[in-house]
């Protein structure tokens, strides 16, 4: 493992090939595969019994990218090749956005965390976690694959739609084990004739500890729901307006679980001014 990934620095690696053998061992060549910005001055090498050679790997990157992999196989005669990773940059599981973060130069660790929560969620690995640091974040959000994203504190950490389409919009699917989000203030979406405006989802997923104010929609305008069977704990709903159903929860051919969720001061010009079911049981 190479480290952080710093532009201009290079930075060196060694292993070492020890021969136990009765034979001279004949190292033929080292193939390297991957990253090009991984390199070796080794070539080949004959190791008499009870010897070793030390083989010289370098990385040295040009451009400021998030992760760098290389394998390096040594070939030798009579014995079978060994391969090995070369790797620089982060690799989680824990992966941070923080407000003084970037998304050029930023590798997700938390020395050095993205700055855009969309951009941390394109990077960060199925199963893996997204720590939102406390600020605010004027961005929309697309969350379609197995990972949880959690802000610091559900006061301080806002997402703010910025007037442009729904703020978080969950497109999983209902094999997925979790899809969650949870800590956050989600405000200030607009979704113009559509349906959702803080949050909209059309499968599983798993809501927590969110405050959901100050979103406009045609249709459940503080959180749409439809089909799956999501979960929401926790979560205080209220000042969102629709302008025709559902101003705070519209629930659609799905059978949520509902636990400690407060909705209030929510309005729709039509039906269901803080919560519309339709075809739907929520538990």
């Amino acid at each position: 493992y190479f480290g952080a990934i710093v532009v201009g620095q290079t930075v060196t690696r060694q292993t070492t090939i020890y021969n136990t053998g009765m034979l001279d061992l004949e190292v033929e060549e080292l193939n390297m595969a991957g990253s090009e910005l991984f390199t070796t001055d080794f070539s080949d090498a004959t190791v008499e019994p009870g010897d070793s050679v030390d083989v010289m790997f370098q990385f040295a990157p040009t451009e400021q990218i998030t992760e760098a992999i290389a394998t390096a196989t040594i070939v030798a005669s009579g014995v079978a090749n060994q391969t090995i990773t070369l790797e620089a940059g982060y690799f989680g599981p824990v992966w941070h956005v923080a407000t003084t973060g970037s998304d050029e130069t930023g590798d997700g660790s938390e020395q050095n965390p993205f700055a855009t929560i969309q951009y941390g969620i394109d990077k960060t690995q199925e199963h893996d976690s997204l720590f939102v640091h406390a600020g605010t974040y004027v961005e929309n959000i697309i969350l379609s694959k197995d990972i949880v994203v959690s802000g610091q504190n559900e006061e301080t950490t806002i997402i703010d739609g910025g007037s442009n389409g729904v703020v978080v919009e969950i497109n999983g699917d209902e094999n997925y084990i979790i899809i969650e989000i949870r800590r956050f203030t989600i405000k200030n979406g607009y979704n113009w004739n559509e349906k959702g405006g803080g949050i909209k989802s059309e499968n599983f997923v798993k809501i927590t500890d969110l405050i959901v104010t100050e979103n406009y929609s045609e249709n459940g305008a503080g959180i749409y729901l439809r089909d799956g069977n999501p979960i929401i704990k926790n979560v205080h709903v209220m000042n969102n307006e629709a302008e025709d159903n559902g101003g705070g929860i519209y629930i659609q051919n799905c059978n949520p679980l509902m636990e400690s969720v407060i909705i209030n001061d929510n309005n729709a010009s039509q039906e269901g001014g803080e919560i519309l079911s339709i075809n739907s049981s929520p538990i």
